[in-house]
């Protein structure tokens, strides 16, 4: 490694140690065995910066640290805000608070970038191009232009130097990541290094323009003939994975539609527009726009949907769409049982969760729902609830899962705003038919028998070899099989009790058998007058003591074990 990135990296660890002190989060630095980044002033000086962050609770020194920490930890804790199955409330609402929005760079780093970038002076690319930008964010900027054919464009250009910085940190993520998971039992259980390299990939592909541009094409290509939605199209021609130009299309944001300044757009008509538009993407597609808020959306005549920035997707194959179909009407059908099912059909239940419990709070959870018509149904909510589940009880949910909730939860906010009478659980109800009658289809049943035959002949080709190392491992001794029943134990112990208890009645019947046989024939013999050896011998003194001895022998034993 060159000494200046050494450098680099030794100069931005200092930054993130001093940055974790000043806001009370020394420990951590402890546990991860960071401390000598500090200096020795900053060490000194902890107890007392601890004292004045005091005042804020814990979700809001951790806004505070990402804010201060700049463009790859604010992308981190915006990602991080939509896993209720990973942070607890106070820490995620603060991260909710996140903005993306910082100051503009000069317009002559825009002309610079575009020229390097495209191969062309800006004067030879466009007729117009306006200095001022339309949005900037951390990443880069949009800007308004007009081509010579006359299209006007948008075209976003990402901020210089950025990726310089984020590739600096998005390593020192991943070693922090990998100290976690080596030092602490929670690094550990979350598998941070998994959490950090799921983000790097996002990261990444959100920052080359053109797989941004890529995304657009296939959400143009997914568009039926009469959907009421508009993708922009893209100029390849002027694209690179720094620069991406777009179509222009002007339309009503949908702010200002929310707040019913635009007289010609029905709100409630949008409201369904947009949710048919996501539920198709989530539901039949399998490819959805992550982040529906409502900067990202514009609304054209006829209530016609415009969707923008395309950076952040997620994808849902067959199966992930099929189990959170299964998911949502479990819940608002109060079938705790399919609920259940559907999460270990996930693969997200180990063998150490609670089922019991977690069975008791999602019937809980459907006692919620019980007496509530589907039309008042929070499907936003209802899926914040099981995320909220899949906290307490350490369920590791995919991301794929996480990007559906929080594009749902967003979706449901934006849409109450247009039209607080609508509800997203009815309006999903005819794609669910539709994807089981799309499961029903013989052309679909028969790829699934395929498959399963497939499955299933794998299987039965690798079982011999798979017996085969079972008896090699049992001829070596090696195997080592482990039953245990839960309440074996206790049923053994129960068993023993009853045994014990008549072993006893059977020695003290045994013993009055014993004394009355003796007594009887020793009464017998002395009542006919004849002497014999055995009746002149004290048996009935001996026998009495042996039957005492054994007797007691025996009740010992029996309450020495406590199992009486």
């Amino acid at each position: 490694m060159p000494i200046t990135r050494k450098f680099r990296y030794v100069k931005r660890f200092q930054t993130i140690a001093r940055v974790l002190a000043h806001h009370g989060f020394g420990y951590l630095l402890k546990q991860l065995g960071l401390t000598d980044f500090l200096r020795p002033s900053k060490r000194r000086a902890e107890q007392e910066v601890n004292q004045n962050v005091s005042k804020l609770n814990r979700g809001e020194r951790v806004r505070q640290v990402v804010e201060e920490l700049g463009t790859t930890f604010v992308k981190l804790g915006q990602v991080l805000s939509t896993r209720s199955d990973l942070l607890p409330e106070d820490i995620r609402c603060e991260l909710e608070k996140l903005q993306d929005q910082v100051p503009p760079f000069p317009f002559d780093q825009v002309k610079s970038l575009i020229e390097n970038e495209l191969g062309q002076s800006l004067s030879e690319i466009f007729s117009y191009f306006n200095t001022k930008p339309l949005a900037a964010a951390s990443i880069g900027q949009v800007h308004h232009a007009r081509l010579h054919t006359g299209e006007e464009v948008v075209v976003k250009v990402q901020r210089p130097g950025i990726e310089r910085i984020i590739a600096v940190d998005l390593d020192i993520m991943q070693l922090i990541a990998r100290l976690a998971e080596k030092r602490t039992t929670w690094g550990r259980f979350y598998r941070v290094v998994e959490l950090v390299e799921e983000f790097r990939r996002t990261l990444l592909h959100e920052m080359d323009y053109l797989e941004e541009g890529r995304n657009a094409e296939r959400f143009r290509l997914n568009l039926d003939e009469k959907e009421p939605v508009y993708i922009p199209t893209v100029h390849w021609e002027y694209s690179t994975s720094r620069v991406l130009t777009m179509e222009y299309v002007k339309g009503v944001k949908l702010r200002e539609v929310i707040s019913k300044k635009q007289e010609n757009i029905i709100p409630k008509i949008v409201a369904q527009n947009l949710t048919q538009a996501f539920l198709k993407q989530i539901l039949i597609d399998g490819f959805f726009h992550a982040d529906p808020h409502p900067g990202n959306i514009a609304v054209l005549s006829r209530e016609i949907i415009v969707l923008m920035d395309f950076g952040m997707v997620g994808r849902l194959t067959e199966e992930h769409q099929r189990q959170l179909v299964n998911l949502v009407i479990g819940l608002v059908k109060r079938n705790s049982q399919q609920i259940v099912r559907t999460i270990a059909e996930m693969n997200l239940i180990d063998s150490k969760v609670d089922m019991d419990g977690l069975r008791r709070d999602v019937d809980r959870l459907r006692e919620q729902y019980y007496e509530v018509p589907l039309s008042q149904v929070k499907l936003g909510q209802a899926i914040r609830e099981i995320l909220d589940l899949a906290f307490k009880y350490r369920i590791h949910i995919p991301t794929e899962f996480s990007m559906v909730a929080k594009a749902i939860i967003t979706l449901e906010g934006t849409v109450e705003e247009l039209d607080p009478r609508l509800s997203i659980v009815d309006m999903a109800e005819p794609f669910s038919r539709r994807l089981i009658r799309k499961k029903l289809k013989p052309k679909r049943l028969w790829k699934d028998f395929g498959n399963y035959a497939l499955e299933f002949g794998d299987i039965f080709f690798k079982l011999p070899g798979q017996i085969n190392k079972i008896f090699k491992h049992i001829e070596e001794g090696q195997l080592t099989l482990k039953l245990e029943h839960s309440e074996l134990k206790e049923t053994l112990f129960r068993l023993d009790r009853i045994s014990n208890k008549l072993s006893f009645s059977i020695v003290l019947l045994a013993f009055s058998i014993v004394i009355a046989g003796l007594v009887v024939g020793s009464a017998l013999a002395v009542s006919t007058g004849r002497s014999f050896l055995w009746v002149r011998l004290p048996f009935l003194e001996i026998g009495f003591l042996l039957a005492i001895i054994m007797g007691g022998w025996l009740l010992l034993a029996i309450f020495r074990s406590g199992r009486f």
